[in-house]
């Protein structure tokens, strides 16, 4: 005997009413019932907005809610939306009565790694919340194969939370510098920000000279060299520190009868 798998649908969240099912809860339609315990409500029409069709183990339609006259003026309330990858945070509403009513605002945000920012805002206009609250995934741009004299260390993902490692210029400091995929100081967007290697002024280390030594070990971006030689011997060329590299490596003291190669 051939077997059969019936699909089912959640139940709906109604606002001021309540829904009756179809038998099976897979095929069929959805009728809303408004509240009328208040004089103030009524079905909208001859009956609520309705109907909603299973399809995909899910009611297709997104418009669940009821209406009231009140003061001969209608009201349309916004029904609290299922928001994909995110979460509501707080609504706002100038009634304390009718919270979901035009006007009312709703504040949400979105799971990691995922846009728009930490707080976004959609407004209940005519029934519908504009604009729609909506979650996106989102990655970094490309990373940059070089950067501040350091080479990138292979093909870091784009994914939040990756590692970006740079393989830091010769004689240079820290020897490990990286980058990592965030989301950006404004909640838009995702960037690398650096560690251990930008946010430092870079630094060139001596190396060793025939007949003579640099005078320190480590110099700053922009300073000249100083390179002390022996007696009767003189420096060939002054080395400066650029972006964490030296202007030359050839460096050495010559004189006294040393021929210069």
């Amino acid at each position: 005997m051939r077997a059969f798998v019936v699909l089912l649908c959640s139940s709906l969240q109604v606002l001021s009413g309540s829904a009756s099912y179809p038998y099976n809860w897979s095929i069929g339609d959805v009728n809303l019932t408004c509240n009328l315990g208040d004089p103030g409500w009524k079905q909208a029409g001859m009956s609520c907005i309705f109907p909603f069709l299973a399809r995909n183990q899910s009611w297709h339609d997104a418009n669940r809610m009821c209406r009231s006259h009140m003061k001969d003026s209608e009201v349309i309330f916004c029904p609290l939306p299922v928001i994909h990858n995110g979460y509501a945070l707080e609504v706002t509403s100038s009634s304390k009565e009718n919270l979901y009513h035009n006007g009312t605002a709703l504040y949400y945000g979105c799971d990691f790694g995922r846009l728009p920012g930490n707080i976004s805002t959609s407004i209940c206009i005519n029934g519908e919340w504009t604009p729609m609250p909506s979650c996106r995934d989102q990655t970094c741009p490309v990373v940059e194969k070089t950067y501040f004299g350091a080479t990138l260390n292979g093909n870091p993902s784009l994914q939040p939370l990756s590692h970006a490692k740079y393989l830091a210029p010769v004689w240079s400091l820290p020897t490990n510098p990286f980058r990592v995929c965030a989301m950006d100081e404004h909640g838009t967007s995702y960037r690398w920000w650096d560690f251990n290697f930008a946010f430092k002024v870079p630094i060139c280390r001596s190396y060793p000279v025939q007949y003579g030594h640099f005078e320190k070990e480590f110099y700053e971006d922009g300073e000249d060299a100083v390179v002390i030689c022996s007696v009767g011997f003189t420096v060939s060329t002054v080395p400066r520190c650029s972006k964490a590299t030296w202007s030359s490596y050839n460096s050495t003291c010559i004189g006294g009868g040393i021929i210069r190669t």
